[in-house]
């Protein structure tokens, strides 16, 4: 027997891998509580869609191009996810990322819902340059800056500059909540004893973009190398070449073709690789939420090294867990790296006060707690 129509909960979200990869455990648990899941997004490969359906999912395959500014094709996207949730009648919608959400403003003027929209990060939404790119920031302000102030709509940011930023730029919000990230399984990311010391071994895990920061990384490292300090960067993470600021194969073989780079591609279990690291990397200047890879390092007693913006700052804290340093800066990379080199005993002290801080803040446990109390308050 089918949930009641107050228990449908759909996601509407602009890729499946995205999905599989941060939101895949909070709908677990929203399934395990009761309620009939569906997911609406983009299905880029057949096992993909296989294996969201794999867990008693419901899965519509919609045309959203994450990148897409071109109006027709916008307008069919919109027209297929309003045919998908007027067919499916859910009691609760929720939209990832600002495509869905800017949807979503749309579908719940035709459709009375509840509606979560959640900000994991602005990526690179305020910084468009073309035409078409500012226009639709415009209009993304235009429909949402009020759309998103009714009391039937909760927004959730990962952190507390994104809603600042969106505030100033004219958005109003009935109702708000900061989750702290999609939270990582601490009995799974856990502390393993450090590497021996010989080669201090940086990891660098994300998607591949040129704003991500391994261009600098390879910089800083190819440095010390050449200081006579012995570090050894490995690189892990998946293309995205439809991304505007994706880099190409042949980009990354560039990057990743010296000596002192070890090239892992997509990796599925992190917390082996993070165990066989000294120390995790993002120095990002992209728009993050709260990166993942910095909770995963956190939670397995690694020391961390990121970027001091939005984000990287909520989670790398100077002097307790790692060190932030400024954006686009090879050379402070470099002497954020040659710290631990110097004072080794800092991977221990930061790695103990990073998986404090993950237990206390950002665990599966308390990150999935928190959307079920949202999802449960919307019933209301």
């Amino acid at each position: 027997m089918s949930a009641p129509a107050n228990r449908r909960l759909v996601f509407l979200i602009n890729v499946d891998w995205y999905f599989l990869l941060h939101w895949c455990d909070r709908a677990l648990a929203a399934r395990d509580s009761g309620f009939e899941v569906w997911v609406l997004t983009k299905i880029t490969k057949a096992e993909h869609k296989s294996k969201i359906e794999s867990f008693g999912f419901s899965v519509v395959d919609l045309p959203i191009s994450r990148h897409s500014v071109n109006p027709f094709r916008e307008v069919f996207a919109l027209y297929c996810a309003l045919k998908a949730v007027i067919k499916i009648d859910p009691l609760i919608l929720h939209a990832v990322t600002i495509k869905p959400i800017f949807y979503s403003s749309f579908i719940c003027r035709q459709k009375k819902l509840r509606l979560i929209c959640s900000f994991p990060g602005l990526g690179s939404l305020p910084k468009y340059d073309s035409i078409l790119g500012r226009t639709f920031w415009f209009a993304v302000r235009a429909i949402c800056a009020r759309g998103l102030s009714s009391n039937n709509v909760k927004v959730i940011f990962e952190n507390e500059r994104d809603l600042e930023l969106l505030c100033s730029a004219g958005f109003k919000f009935f109702s708000v909540d900061v989750v702290k990230g999609a939270g990582v399984d601490t009995s799974l990311f856990r502390p393993v004893g450090l590497p021996e010391l010989k080669t201090i071994k940086v990891l660098f895990a994300a998607r591949l973009l040129r704003n991500k920061g391994l261009s600098e990384l390879v910089t800083a490292v190819k440095a010390l190398n050449e200081r006579k300090q012995c570090f050894e960067l490995h690189v892990a993470g998946i293309l995205d070449e439809v991304h505007p600021e994706g880099l190409t194969e042949s980009e990354v073989e560039s990057l990743c073709d010296k000596p002192f780079v070890v090239w892992h591609g997509h990796i599925s279990d992190m917390s082996s690789i993070i165990g066989r690291c000294h120390i995790v990397c993002l120095p990002t200047t992209y728009g993050e939420g709260i990166p993942r890879i910095l909770i995963e390092g956190a939670a397995c007693g690694r020391a961390l090294v990121a970027t001091d913006i939005p984000g990287c700052r909520d989670v790398v804290f100077d002097d307790f867990n790692g060190v932030l340093i400024q954006p686009n800066c090879a050379l402070e990379l470099e002497r954020a790296l040659l710290l631990f080199a110097e004072q080794p005993h800092l991977f221990e002290s930061y790695g103990a006060n990073g998986r404090s801080l993950v237990e206390a803040e950002m665990s599966n446990s308390i990150i999935i707690k928190k959307t079920l109390e949202i999802y449960n308050a919307s019933l209301i």
